[in-house]
């Protein structure tokens, strides 16, 4: 009942041209719909008023934007990601702001990043690092460690990206943030997996996915399991593979994003040739992320294929 206030704010303000105080409300509710997963509906009401917002202060906006890309951001859309991250840092030349000049910064190496432009995605990020210090911004600070650990990861620097994300991992944990510690694993994970450590990998996954369905942080989940498809499948496990490979795509559908495109094309390499479900459309039926995650679970407590 009381979400359904704040969405009936939200619609009021729109309706009423309050869209300064819509803004607000929606850059608070920024972590709520990361968290739930609530993502379509963040990118709908964030994109509905800040399409209205000419106007309203230059630094409600332009933290409203940094709230968008980062909606725009998880769900893999790319195009919309760029928009808002250019936006924020144009706005934030126009209302200074260090803590938020910080955010648009790091959205911006996020960006270079996303593309594979790693030098650039590294300086900027590096940057919004040395800011976020500045400020006592510790969510920026480990976020910013997080993506300069996923850098380092993807130009084959993987005892860095240990280094770095493991950094990361305890400030995470030490600020009681399991939607951010679960991330984190997974990219750990990731680099493991990238340096070819099936069995450093699994349990960091497996670790991930678990804080992922304790908080039904779904999304999550559905990058773990992916991970996992991907270890099974090098070890031989085609079925396990391939069943939770197709979980992975099912929660990709339900709560409407893209994995990201390093991520897919690392787990696709070793996917390769075990096809998308140990049966046709198994998850085809799935409109519940939690029923599907439910589902895979059989697949990761199977006994590994001899």
């Amino acid at each position: 009942a009381e979400y359904g206030n704040v969405i009936a704010a939200l619609a009021w303000a729109r309706e009423t041209e309050r869209i300064e105080i819509g803004l607000r409300i929606a850059a608070a509710l920024l972590p709520f719909w990361i968290e739930r997963d609530y993502l379509t509906e963040a990118d709908r009401w964030l994109g509905l008023l800040l399409d209205r917002a000419d106007g309203t202060p230059p630094a409600i906006r332009a933290k409203a934007s940094v709230a968008a890309w980062n909606v725009a951001s998880v769900r893999g859309d790319a195009v919309r990601a760029e928009r808002y991250a250019r936006s924020a840092a144009e706005l934030y030349r126009l209302a200074p702001d260090d803590a938020g000049a910080a955010w648009a910064l790091l959205a911006l190496g996020a960006l270079h990043e996303q593309r594979g432009e790693y030098a650039e995605g590294r300086r900027r990020l590096e940057e919004a690092l040395e800011r976020h210090r500045a400020v006592g911004d510790e969510f920026g600070v480990r976020r910013s460690l997080h993506l300069l650990g996923n850098i380092a990861r993807e130009t084959g620097d993987v005892e860095r990206a240990r280094w770095l994300l493991a950094e990361a991992l305890a400030l995470a944990r030490t600020a009681d943030d399991p939607l951010h510690e679960g991330g984190v694993l997974h990219s750990l994970a990731d680099a493991e997996l990238e340096a070819d450590e099936v069995d450093s990998a699994e349990p960091l996954y497996r670790e991930a996915f678990e804080i992922g369905r304790r908080i039904g942080g779904y999304r999550i989940a559905a990058y773990c399991l992916a991970g996992l498809g991907a270890s099974s499948a090098a070890r031989g496990d085609r079925a396990a593979a391939a069943h939770l490979w197709s979980a992975a795509r099912a929660l990709e559908r339900e709560l409407g994003f893209c994995m990201r495109a390093t991520a897919r094309m690392r787990y696709e390499r070793r996917l390769s040739g075990v096809g998308d479900s140990d049966k046709p459309d198994a998850f085809a039926g799935s409109t519940n992320a939690e029923a599907i995650v439910a589902a895979a679970v059989r697949a990761i407590e199977r006994p590994a294929a001899p």
